[in-house]
């Protein structure tokens, strides 16, 4: 069995602005989301 440092390699070694970046494209999503189908 090989040891693994990352369980997604590509994606938790990115940059902190990409991350950040990445952070807020999912929030905006998700918002929108909420927002389109919540019935309050």
């Amino acid at each position: 069995m090989s040891e693994r440092t990352y369980w997604e390699p590509e994606l938790e070694t990115l940059p902190r602005a990409k991350v950040e970046q990445l952070q807020l494209e999912r929030l905006k999503r998700h918002l929108e989301f909420a927002y389109a189908n919540s019935p309050y």
